[in-house]
């Protein structure tokens, strides 16, 4: 069975933003109210590289002045939000005792027990394939729910294959 979903990535997990921005050379500032352009902000800071000021996360919103790009570059923000979506799919990984790598393009490839495998983009969607069945259902949800929020899910060819040897063997 494989499908694909497309979730919208919810900053939950602080551990991961935290390695996300320090592996794209930023510094974690922590929790504390931080001075931006436009007033301050309450939340779990950190600054990037040639950022004038800081990012700030404050319910699971990422707040921050880079004055069209001006005061710092939209692609190093993108580069650790992709970076986030990564750590999380590779911390469920290593929680359920699943190996991962990461992929040439930035993703993850989780490879499950049962033999299929799970791939994670940096922009957070999650791709199964290889699963029997139902099979890839439950590890897929545990990833994309860590993730944020699902927008939208599409069953693959691979999908219907095994729902068409049921029916055979059933007729």
């Amino acid at each position: 069975m494989s499908h694909t979903i497309k979730v919208q990535v919810k900053f939950q997990d602080l551990d991961a933003l935290r390695r996300a921005v320090e592996k794209n050379g930023g510094k974690w500032l922590g929790h504390g109210i931080h001075r931006l352009y436009q007033g301050a902000e309450s939340g779990q800071g950190f600054s990037l590289p040639d950022w004038r000021f800081p990012i700030v996360l404050s319910d699971g919103t990422l707040r921050y002045d880079n004055y069209n790009g001006a005061w710092g570059a939209q692609s190093a923000l993108d580069a650790v939000q992709a970076g986030y979506a990564v750590e999380v799919a590779r911390g469920v990984a290593s929680t359920q005792g699943w190996y991962s790598e990461a992929t040439a393009e930035g993703g993850l490839v989780v490879f499950h027990p049962d033999g299929g495998t799970i791939t994670v983009s940096p922009g957070g969607e999650v791709h199964a394939q290889g699963f029997g069945g139902s099979g890839c259902q439950s590890p897929t949800q545990l990833i994309s729910d860590a993730l944020g929020k699902p927008i939208s899910s599409v069953n693959t060819g691979e999908f219907y294959e095994g729902r068409q040897e049921i029916q055979a063997k059933q007729g």
